[in-house]
């Protein structure tokens, strides 16, 4: 059963929120292997959430490491996470597409 990981991140300023989103997005299946979706939500000026879904609990729980690793020295004024099996999603398969055609 697919399971995912939020985040929530505050960030000194949104330039550097940016950076970091920008510098990420060509490079997240790279970052994380087994992940089946990413999602980046500016939620404020200086707030982001992520959900990161994997296909079970323990492609999540290895991808914890390659997370620590990446988040090294990342100029986060706060960040947390929760986590859990996903029990229903909904994505239109022409939004699919699109998410597809856009991104990394």
């Amino acid at each position: 059963m697919p399971y995912a990981r939020i985040h929530m991140a505050e960030w000194e300023d949104n330039d550097v929120m940016r950076e970091h989103y920008a510098s990420m997005h060509p490079i997240v299946k790279k970052l994380f292997p087994e992940i089946i979706a990413f999602f980046q939500v500016e939620t404020s000026e200086t707030s982001s959430l992520v959900i990161s879904v994997y296909k079970d609990e323990a492609a999540a729980e290895r991808a914890l490491k390659q997370r620590d690793e990446w988040h090294k020295d990342k100029p986060f004024k706060d960040i947390f996470a929760h986590a859990g099996l996903v029990g229903a999603h909904y994505v239109e398969q022409e939004q699919v597409d699109a998410l597809l055609k856009s991104g990394s």
